[in-house]
């Protein structure tokens, strides 16, 4: 008979101990709340669009000083590709085929975001829409400049890069964005592609300034 007051002790303290935690998070919650402008919009609010219109906030505590960057000539580095040897007839023709199937591939899926998706975050191949998964930004785009210009495909690149700067960076459709996916998506996209088009695309450049 002894056994359920000692349940009902232990439930007791297990609820005393859960709500005092929760008390001890909220209050953390208080005293590490960053604080808002008085005379500044607030970033993430929505405006009568419908839509999140970020803007600049007092960075609480700003970078005073940079370390310099290094100066002189860079270290020459050892050469890490293969030495491929000569290149037969026959596996010339193999690699070639394969290349022709992986851009066949690729432009498929290409004109099918450009029919479905266009300007949008990803294609939805199944129901023929489209998902809002990155911020709005139209992701896929940004994201596939690099691989146009890889492929040699410089009249789809010349389209994707007159989209691409078009892209308003101030508002998205969605409530929370994810820095990573925005980082290695957008600001990767843009400055791979300025990067491997030897600078062909200054806007590119720009929407990283932009973006970042």
């Amino acid at each position: 008979m002894a056994i359920l007051p000692r349940r009902r002790s232990a439930s007791f303290a297990l609820a005393a101990c859960a709500i005092l935690t929760l008390w001890y998070l909220s209050s953390l919650t208080d005293v590490y709340a960053p604080t808002s402008l008085s005379n500044a919009p607030q970033p993430g609010t929505k405006s009568n669009d419908g839509l999140l219109h970020w803007s600049k906030t007092k960075e609480r505590y700003p970078v005073e000083s940079f370390l310099p960057l290094p100066s002189g000539p860079p270290h020459q580095l050892p050469k890490l590709q293969h030495a491929f040897a000569t290149e037969s007839e026959q596996n010339k023709s193999t690699r070639e085929e394969r290349l022709a199937a992986v851009k066949e591939s690729f432009v498929h899926t290409w004109e099918s975001y450009k029919a479905s998706a266009w300007m949008r975050d990803e294609l939805a191949p199944v129901t023929g829409g489209y998902l809002t998964t990155f911020g709005g930004w139209a992701a896929t785009l940004v994201d596939t400049l690099d691989t146009l210009w890889i492929m040699g495909l410089d009249d789809e690149m010349k389209i994707a890069v007159e989209a691409a700067a078009e892209i308003d960076f101030t508002n998205t459709e969605s409530d929370m964005l994810n820095v990573f996916e925005t980082t290695i998506r957008y600001l990767g996209g843009f400055l791979g592609a300025y990067d491997l088009s030897d600078s062909k695309y200054p806007v590119l450049l720009e929407k990283a300034k932009e973006l970042g």
